[in-house]
């Protein structure tokens, strides 16, 4: 999405990588594993930053078309993925502990909702 003209190309917008990477897909096998060629030409096409970041193993099985759907995920899985990216991700909020889900004009007029994050060790 980094990267996409649809999306947020050559935008100031801080955003967090909460994906799973193919590594995580190789080292557990009980996912569903799709295939298809637009997939193999999408990877083909990936930008080199995001490239460098990835092994020859996963290239390889990216650029063979392979990929799995986020609906083979559990909501427990999906879930815990998210509250990890959060909980790891720095806050540009100048209080590092929460995340307000609502603009601050509304929380006190909707009883909005806050998240928190806390970390033991």
């Amino acid at each position: 999405l980094r990267n996409n003209e649809q999306w947020f190309k050559d935008s100031s917008v801080n955003i967090y990588d909460l994906g799973i990477s193919p590594r995580q897909i190789l080292k557990n096998p009980k996912y569903v594993i799709l295939n298809s060629p637009e997939s193999a030409r999408e990877a083909k096409l990936l930008p080199s930053e995001i490239k460098a970041n990835l092994t020859p193993e996963e290239l390889i099985w990216l650029e063979s078309g392979n990929f799995v759907e986020l609906e083979s995920f559990s909501s427990k899985s999906l879930l815990r993925i998210i509250t990890r990216g959060i909980s790891i991700s720095p806050l540009d909020n100048g209080n590092q502990s929460f995340i307000t889900l609502e603009d601050n004009s509304s929380l006190a007029a909707t009883g909005g909702y806050i998240y928190g994050v806390d970390s033991f060790g």
